[in-house]
């Protein structure tokens, strides 16, 4: 056969094969139960709500239609990450109760940035579904530090540091979240 055929034929194989997705993580129980019934018919709608930093964040409802009054709402946090030879998408999801605890913690960091002690400070909230929120304090420098950790769910996204004022936005959106489930 053509060498040049082959390499024709045989690259977009590679590059098809290199292509990766996985939509959902869902750690909670109710979430992970929903998501795995059998002999089910699974509708799953994705609504956006608004973006924050390379975060999509997303209302997903889950409607079991074999069962017309099985319904269930998550918030969706969503990651897109590309490589010369692979996308992934990955989204995590948080049920209302944990959403409300995360946002209760990141208002509590909030007001702590208004304070500026003379030693270094660390506040870290950690959700069921495995996001990490937190905030240090630098004397040094006298700034507050930030910071949200999904990359115990996603292993490519790391630490996202941010500013207060990100931090307020940030609150806000997850507000915003919070009516809408």
């Amino acid at each position: 056969m053509n060498q040049n055929l082959i390499g024709k034929l045989f690259l977009p194989v590679l590059f098809i094969a290199g292509i990766q997705s996985v939509d959902a993580q869902f750690k909670t129980n109710e979430a992970k139960e929903f998501n795995s019934k059998k002999e089910r018919l699974i509708e799953k709608e994705i609504i956006e709500i608004g973006n924050f930093k390379d975060l999509s964040f997303q209302k997903i409802i889950m409607k079991d239609l074999t069962e017309e009054a099985s319904t269930l709402n998550l918030l969706g946090i969503m990651s897109f990450h590309e490589t010369f030879n692979s996308i992934s998408k990955r989204t995590i999801t948080l049920e209302k109760e944990d959403l409300v605890k995360l946002i209760d913690a990141a208002e509590q960091i909030e007001k702590k940035s208004n304070a500026k002690p003379k030693n270094e400070v660390k506040y870290k909230y950690l959700t069921q579904s495995g996001i990490e929120i937190g905030s240090y304090y630098n004397p040094t420098s006298q700034i507050w530090g930030n910071y949200l950790d999904l990359s115990s769910r996603i292993s490519h996204l790391g630490i996202i540091k941010f500013s207060r004022n990100e931090l307020i936005e940030l609150i806000q959106l997850l507000k915003s979240a919070e009516s809408q489930l």
